[in-house]
């Protein structure tokens, strides 16, 4: 018995996307739309923040891995070698 009432509501569903498939159509934006509302989101202050807030970010981790590297190389210079252990 509950196979069939599975049967019964997949057909169902099929047939309620069959229906709604032939009752939307596909909907592309127009380009000219697109590219202006693109230009505008450039142009936008919170697009224009995001985008430095992005740079500084990036800057404030290249300038930690530098300084992370060269740490790493004065330490591995100048460290002490053959000291007494006390």
């Amino acid at each position: 018995m509950k196979n069939a009432d599975e049967e019964n509501s997949i057909d169902a569903i099929k047939s309620l996307e069959e229906r709604l498939e032939q009752q939307i159509y596909l909907v592309l934006p127009n380009p000219s739309f697109r590219a202006a509302l693109k230009d505008h989101l450039k142009d936008s202050t919170i697009y224009q923040r995001r985008r430095e807030i992005g740079a500084i970010w990036v800057a404030s981790l290249g300038l930690t891995l530098i300084v992370v590297l060269l740490g790493t190389i004065i330490y591995a210079i100048v460290k002490p070698r053959g000291l007494p252990e006390s």
